[in-house]
């Protein structure tokens, strides 16, 4: 992330405002809060945005339901050693409310909402900046301006906004499991689902093929939108946004219900076997020191090279979803495959050292009947400024130890 901008504070809030989701707009909030405290910062921008500021803890989305539907409990969960908070699983009804594209923010009830729980939201380490709506983070709570006007009203509507919704990893990780419960839990297919506007394709034929016949109508960033009867679900995870370094390698920042998960996805169809070793490549990957290097390598033993970027998200799920087996690099294009790959398929994981959510996947994974082996690459070059995404570099003896280890 950037540091302060500089420029005068009718320029921070012009950045601000702009583009309200954008690297700009988060680091121009970030600077107005430290110049003027996050008080000052969020009543200059709600009122140069003609919007209603407000501050304090959002609450919690579930305390607030009319109907709560539940699929799972909140046990916690054993993962990699350590024992975590888990998540409830469940879809509820918020009555009358409103919700805000790219925005966590719900509000219903004359409250504002969120889908926290627990004490996530003060226990785990976040940036609430990203959210287009929250203008800063002090003593008092959140600060955030909500728009006074409703760009759509519907009768009734899940909510699937969110800050990081143009992320496929999220697509996948956060907003698919959300949709699939809201099927699994009986909401009527007539009840069409908000998303956030301008999504790629992609995005959109996942929710399609997930819950084909529910329409979805799109939501701009920071617009509103007033819903007779709101249906909001719970996501299998919360992670922090923007995790530091310091916590990147401690799982207890996190809050999962991994067994829930591997319920829910065991719900999709299985895909129709084809028999195929893939090795899913990603450009420009920045986990890879030699990309093209280790492409080759899976080449020479077999694996037909696929960048899923190339393909629709139709073929990507035909051939990911039935391969005999899947390799590649931690990340969000190894993610189809994770969480949604058939009983018995095998998959070899190229990880890196500080990715705390590769033990939670590969318990999803053993779940779900996959086998799974896990290389540990190491650091190449100087440090990257985000410790996650340090190019590292894999030892051909350890691919082929693991290798043969699946293949046995």
């Amino acid at each position: 992330m950037k540091g302060d901008p500089g420029g005068g504070l009718p320029d921070l809030v012009g950045l601000a405002l702009a583009d309200p989701c954008s690297w700009e707009a988060i680091n121009a909030k970030a600077a107005l809060n430290e110049r003027l405290g996050p008080r000052r910062a969020g009543a200059l921008l709600a009122a140069r945005a003609g919007a209603r500021a407000g501050v304090g803890d959002p609450g919690r989305a579930f305390d607030a339901a009319r109907e709560l539907r539940l699929f799972a409990g909140a046990g916690p969960v054993a993962v990699a050693g350590a024992l975590l908070p888990g998540r409830a699983l469940g879809l509820a009804d918020l009555g009358e409310g409103r919700i805000f594209g790219r925005s966590a923010l719900i509000e219903a009830g004359g409250r504002v909402l969120a889908e926290h729980q627990g004490d996530e939201l003060r226990r785990l380490p976040i940036r609430p900046h990203v959210d287009p709506l929250v203008t800063g983070d002090g003593p008092g709570g959140f600060h955030w301006m909500l728009p006074g006007e409703d760009a759509l009203a519907l009768p009734e509507a899940l909510a699937l906004t969110g800050p990081f919704a143009p992320g496929w990893g999220h697509a996948l990780l956060e907003f698919a499991p959300q949709l699939l419960l809201a099927e699994a839990l009986g909401l009527p297919r007539q009840v069409p689902a908000i998303i956030d506007a301008g999504l790629p394709e992609a995005h959109l034929a996942l929710f399609r093929w997930l819950a084909p016949g529910r329409r979805l109508v799109p939501l701009g960033a920071g617009r509103a939108a007033r819903v007779g009867r709101l249906w909001r679900a719970s996501a299998p995870d919360y992670w922090p946004v923007l995790r530091q370094p310091e916590v990147l390698r401690d799982l207890r920042h996190c809050s999962m219900n991994l067994p829930a998960l591997a319920r829910l996805l065991a719900l999709v169809p299985p895909a129709a076997a084809t028999g195929e070793r893939l090795y899913l490549a990603r450009p420009r990957h920045p986990r890879l020191a030699e990309p093209e290097a280790v492409a080759g390598w899976f080449a020479a033993r077999g694996f037909a090279v696929l960048r899923p970027e190339t393909l629709s998200f139709a073929e990507q799920a035909r051939r990911v979803r039935g391969a005999a087996m899947v390799a590649g690099a931690a990340g969000s294009q190894m993610l189809l495959a994770q969480l949604f790959g058939r009983a018995g398929q095998r998959c070899l994981l190229l990880h890196h050292p500080v990715l705390e959510e590769t033990p939670a996947l590969t318990a999803v994974q053993a779940a779900l009947g996959q086998r799974v082996r896990v290389v540990t690459g190491r650091p190449a070059g100087p440090p990257a400024p985000l410790p996650y995404n340090q190019p590292l570099t894999f030892a051909e003896d350890d691919l082929a130890a693991a290798l043969e280890a699946l293949d046995g």
